[in-house]
């Protein structure tokens, strides 16, 4: 009887750092500029991805938009609600979360590599 309470318990603990762990996947590729680029970090845009058939299949195709300077940073996330989803479906249906960083630039003058700091207008 002890034997079979051990290995409901090692399964149970197995289970939950396995349905853990993915939710800290994050990939982060900065396109462009953006890394050299002085300003404040905002989310320009977000989406979903969802797939089938434990990722092989995606389910249509997410548009997220993107900055015009093409400056960005695009963060791809398995978060806890993606982990809940695939965990509940045993794989079949997942999702990962995209989400689009950009800088934000004050253009002033014609002059849109400057950024004004302190928040007010250089004269």
């Amino acid at each position: 009887m002890v034997s079979t309470t051990k290995k409901a318990l090692f399964l149970i603990i197995v289970f939950s750092i396995t349905m853990i762990t993915p939710s800290c996947l994050t990939t982060k590729t900065q396109v462009g500029t953006f890394k050299e680029t002085r300003g404040a970090s905002y989310t320009y845009s977000k989406g979903k991805q969802f797939w089938i058939f434990w990722g092989t299949i995606p389910v249509g195709r997410t548009h997220v938009n993107t900055p015009g300077t093409g400056n960005c940073e695009v963060v791809t996330r398995f978060n806890l609600f993606d982990v809940c989803l695939s965990g509940i479906t045993l794989g079949v249906v997942s999702s990962y979360t995209i989400k689009i960083n950009t800088k934000r630039q004050d253009q002033l003058k014609g002059n849109p590599e400057r950024v004004i700091e302190s928040g007010k207008v250089p004269e």
